[in-house]
């Protein structure tokens, strides 16, 4: 379940791929990897309109991408047991 404030920020990295016509899958695959490998309780990604939707729709089996307003929020648990296999 999502936390109901933000973390303490343990690091920031920058992407240069979270742009509006970024790879979503690439980042998904990156997301999930740093989660696992740092064993992280939570990302924060901040990203432009419509691309944060078509990440979200690698996260989320099944989804059709989102539309967001401007300046949206949204959480998203994860579980790497749940994660799509190859």
């Amino acid at each position: 379940m999502c936390e109901k404030k933000f973390p303490k920020t343990i690091r920031v990295l920058i992407n240069d791929d979270i742009t509006p016509y970024g790879d979503s899958e690439l980042i998904a695959s990156y997301s999930s990897a740093l989660a696992s490998v740092d064993n992280r309780m939570s990302i924060l990604v901040i990203s432009h309109l419509s691309w944060i939707g078509h990440l979200m729709a690698e996260w989320i089996l099944g989804l059709q991408p989102p539309m967001f307003s401007t300046s949206s929020l949204t959480c998203i648990g994860y579980n790497p047991e749940f994660e799509a296999s190859d």
